[in-house]
């Protein structure tokens, strides 16, 4: 999968060519989605910032089955 930035966080299955947009959610300018440890990390840094997107927040997207239920 291809992870990116246009407009929203944005995910593209290679696999099954589904394009998923996660609507309201912007990273900032300057620092986008960061690759570390395994996980991705969307740090929020566009406070100050003018936009129209409604969600300033940081994310992060885990690999499937890496977090328990219990």
């Amino acid at each position: 999968a291809i992870f990116f930035r246009h407009h929203f966080h944005s995910i593209w299955d290679l696999d099954t060519d589904e394009r998923i947009q996660y609507e309201g959610l912007r990273s900032g300018c300057w620092l986008g989605i960061v690759p570390a440890g395994g996980i991705l990390l969307a740090p929020e840094s566009s406070a100050g910032c003018y936009c129209a997107d409604p969600i300033q927040t940081s994310i992060a997207f885990l690999p499937g089955g890496m977090v328990s239920e219990n």
